[in-house]
């Protein structure tokens, strides 16, 4: 299960005219549910970080689609009450099998210092589609610009979390992905020494990787 409305993109709910009257009690009601997701999603819920990103876009202008979409996120979260996030001194091997190059660590592989940072982007729209000659699809040039995302891990626990849309459209996936590490580095660049020194009070070691 996931926050996301199966077949549902939310970049893809179409805009229904509406007059400002009509529409008043969706923003309204928009404005409130992503009141109380906001500090989930800051805090203890990076998995609603994204879908939270893509509805706060339609806060000011909502749609019937929309308030849909943010209605299954509350739902999805009543099903996943038990999630949250825990630090632990063990390993975590699960999450650690799914990097190319393996984490360099230069102590045990349990050592609670040890760091990770992940990063990764889509190309294109949300749902990643493209047109065939079956399925000309019409799409807007927000929706083209590809979502970008990076997560810190610290003690096998992520601390830091971001999800944005890139500013220019990419030509490639290669592209997408370049920006979102440079984003990744630049932002890795300013938390970690930060949160080491002031936050989890040590002076271990921490790259980008």
């Amino acid at each position: 299960m996931t926050p996301f409305l199966s077949g549902f993109p939310i970049d893809a709910i179409p805009h229904v005219e509406m007059s400002v009257v009509d529409r008043a009690p969706l923003v309204a009601k928009m404005q409130i549910w992503l009141g109380m997701l906001n500090w989930l999603q800051q805090c203890t819920r990076p998995d609603i970080s994204t879908v939270f990103f893509l509805l706060a876009s339609h806060m000011h202008c909502p749609s019937p689609g929309h308030i849909e979409a943010a209605r299954y996120v509350g739902r999805y979260l009543l099903s996943t009450l038990d999630l949250g996030l825990v630090f632990s001194t063990q390993a975590q091997a699960s999450l650690e099998s799914y990097i190319y190059f393996p984490l360099i660590i230069t102590s045990s592989s349990s050592d609670v210092t040890s760091t990770a940072t992940f990063c990764d982007a889509n190309w294109g729209p949300q749902d990643a589609s493209h047109p065939s000659p079956t399925n000309q699809l019409l799409v807007s040039i927000k929706e083209l610009k590809s979502i970008c995302g990076h997560l810190f891990f610290y003690g096998g626990c992520p601390f830091f979390w971001k999800m944005h849309k890139e500013r220019c459209i990419s030509q490639s996936s290669c592209e997408a992905e370049i920006k979102t590490t440079d984003e990744c580095v630049k932002k890795h660049s300013n938390v970690f020494p930060f949160t080491f020194r002031f936050i989890f009070k040590s002076s271990g070691s921490y790259s980008c990787l």
